[in-house]
């Protein structure tokens, strides 16, 4: 569509580099262009077939906490001398090795800290897969919050928008929703399985309406 008219857009870079750009066009399609390593996905979504309510949730690496602890503890037990070691005098290398391991259990404390990223999620209306994920880092770009919420909340209006003024019959709104998953599917955005298990309870649904 040569006329087609961008809404909103917001374009996110996630820890590894890889860039997702999100347009909004017409207050109805949503394109997403992923770079996955060196290929580049690009795909488009009718935001008709989305629930317009969205889940938000919050996401550490954990791992950096299980090292920082795994850190204190080997520290603990070096400090009480409970590591004996043959030939190591743990006594003369405690006053070198203890400030060490406190310092990077730290580094990796503030790493896990940091690692924080807010995840918000537009699911499909009727079968709820997840379709839509919108992942920002709090603090590495905590200068851009404002207009990621702001993206969100023109999607959540515009998904309102298109609920009102687009009358389209139950089975024929499921029946859309069944072919942009099988579309994602296809292209790799969502798991085959979620595409199958989304498909028996539409096509469920289908048949008992009509």
């Amino acid at each position: 569509m040569s006329d087609k008219k961008l809404t909103t857009s917001l374009t996110i870079v996630d820890a590894r580099r890889q860039k997702t750009e999100y347009l909004l066009f017409d207050r109805r399609y949503l394109e997403v262009s992923r770079s996955q390593g060196k290929k580049q996905l690009n795909y488009r979504i009718d935001i008709l077939a989305l629930a317009m309510h969205s889940r938000t949730r919050w996401r550490l690496r954990w791992q950096w906490f299980a090292v920082a602890l795994a850190l204190l503890a080997l520290a603990e037990v070096m400090r009480g001398g409970y590591l004996p070691l043959p030939g190591v005098n743990l006594a003369g290398l405690a006053p070198i090795l203890l400030p060490a391991l406190w310092g990077v259990a730290l580094l990796c404390g503030v790493a896990g800290i940091l690692s924080l990223r807010r995840l918000t999620v537009f699911y499909t209306l009727h079968s709820v897969v997840p379709l839509v994920k919108l992942s920002l880092a709090v603090f590495r770009d905590w200068g851009r919050i404002k207009e990621f919420k702001q993206f969100v909340h023109v999607l959540q209006t515009s998904i309102a928008h298109c609920q009102r003024h687009y009358v389209i019959k139950d089975h024929q709104q499921k029946a859309g929703e069944m072919r942009i998953l099988r579309r994602m599917a296809q292209q790799g955005v969502i798991p085959k399985t979620d595409y199958e298990s989304s498909k028996a309870l539409l096509l469920g649904n289908i048949a008992s309406a009509a």
